[in-house]
């Protein structure tokens, strides 16, 4: 069930009061701390690149089964904080304001989808946080663009919380092992899927949840996350705060 969030009157990011109130929960100062995604970027997984090639190195190595991703922010500074936040902080309501974000990119991009999915969470991860952060954030984004929302299509059978001790490689197929259809797998047959989760790191997650979302049916497969680690030559290799925090 969607939890009910109230408008708050000061910044998520430093508690200064705001007087205008524009759904991010955040002031001017707060808002240009944060790195928006633009024109410089993969576009197969959407993370930042620094020239102008139409692939990062990740994604021309690796095959990818959803058919893009795109994020909001650069995965550093403010972006990093109110992600753990919401992930490890207990701050539930930060998904909220968030996923006024995610709205943006979504109609910004034109992505079109007809049910949206959380990124699913291992149930023996969930018992120890209580909740599922990226379903929060998908529960809240679906509700406001009025779209079919299911957490239950697509589960987390295995839980490889040592991802981040792995190789490149290794990540790939350990990832891609972890999900499978879940008890309402069937709804997803001829629609397209929208993969909803906080941070998009290599993209290894992201294309194993489609894999499992093509195998149920799914016409298409797209993925919106908060954030995305910037991509740099061995990328694949570097864990990063999302990997290490378990």
């Amino acid at each position: 069930m969607r939890e009910i969030f109230v408008d708050r009157y000061s910044c998520i990011g430093c508690d200064e009061e705001l007087f205008e109130q524009d759904g991010s929960g955040l002031c001017d100062t707060c808002k240009a701390k944060l790195t928006p995604i633009t024109s410089l970027r993969c576009s197969r997984c959407g993370r930042a690149i620094a020239n102008e090639s139409e692939y990062c190195i990740t994604c021309m190595n690796n095959q990818r089964h959803f058919d893009y991703a795109r994020e909001c922010y650069v995965y550093e500074g403010l972006a990093c904080e109110l992600v753990h936040g919401l992930k490890f902080g207990g701050k539930r309501y930060y998904s909220y304001y968030m996923a006024h974000a995610l709205v943006d990119k979504y109609l910004d991009e034109d992505m079109m989808c007809d049910i949206v999915v959380p990124a699913p969470m291992h149930v023996n991860v969930r018992k120890k946080r209580r909740f599922n952060h990226a379903a929060l954030l998908a529960e809240e984004f679906a509700d406001r663009l009025r779209l079919e929302y299911c957490e239950t299509a697509i589960v987390k059978a295995i839980d490889n919380k040592e991802q981040a001790r792995l190789g490149g490689k290794e990540r790939e197929s350990n990832a891609l092992g972890a999900y499978g259809a879940g008890k309402d797998a069937a709804i997803l047959k001829g629609k397209r899927v929208l993969i909803i989760d906080d941070v998009l790191t290599t993209g290894a997650t992201a294309s194993a949840i489609a894999s499992v979302a093509y195998k149920c049916g799914a016409s298409k497969v797209t993925v919106l996350a908060y954030a995305a680690t910037p991509y740099h030559k061995n990328n694949a290799e570097v864990n990063d705060d999302k990997d290490k925090m378990v």
